[in-house]
């Protein structure tokens, strides 16, 4: 939901895995950058995310191809580029 606070909270009292992935293989960082919360998706790689985890057992997009896909983030793209996420 782009809550920061409530990230850096769930981080700091329980670190989570960042990388972990849900039902459809997404990590947290794979729905930040979908939904253009840069601030929160910084902070996760800031915390151990790895921007370039692939979808779908490996074979799927990355956070950045995800995003070249679904369009509308362009500051999530090219901050994604910028710290060597690869489609």
């Amino acid at each position: 939901m782009g809550n920061l606070d409530a990230v850096i909270d769930l981080v700091k009292k329980n670190p989570p895995d960042v990388n972990a992935k849900d039902h459809n293989d997404w990590t947290p960082l794979h729905e930040a950058g979908r939904a253009g919360h840069l601030d929160v998706l910084e902070y996760l790689h800031e915390n151990g995310g790895d921007i370039n985890l692939r979808t779908n057992g490996g074979k799927g997009d990355t956070v950045y191809g995800w995003v070249k896909k679904l369009g509308g983030n362009e500051h999530v793209a090219e901050w994604l580029v910028s710290h060597g996420g690869e489609l």
